[in-house]
């Protein structure tokens, strides 16, 4: 659904750790223009997938997304990456 939005040139949609859901789904991508808008996208989401799919933040980088040795996007290394994006509240 990322692709479809014609801002990603690259994407993946993950869960990584959140303190009040378990898991969060976010999303990671290349933008394809300078121009990219979270908030659009998030948009575009939520009219295109179920509530539960849609990411509740996303990451944009310049670079290109990290590989596995198949070419994949390596998906486990961009949740180690992120795991601590999600901090637990410290009272």
């Amino acid at each position: 659904m990322l692709y479809s939005s014609g801002q990603a040139a690259e994407a993946a949609a993950l869960g990584v750790p959140h303190p009040a859901l378990g898991q969060a789904v976010i999303a990671v991508i290349k933008p394809l223009h300078e121009a990219f808008s979270e908030s659009t996208l998030i948009a575009y989401c939520k009219q295109h997938l179920p509530n539960f799919m849609v990411p509740l933040q996303i990451i944009a980088r310049t670079t290109d997304l990290p590989r596995n040795p198949n070419g994949k996007i390596d998906r486990k290394h961009l949740v180690e990456e992120l795991r601590d994006l999600f901090p637990e509240n410290v009272s």
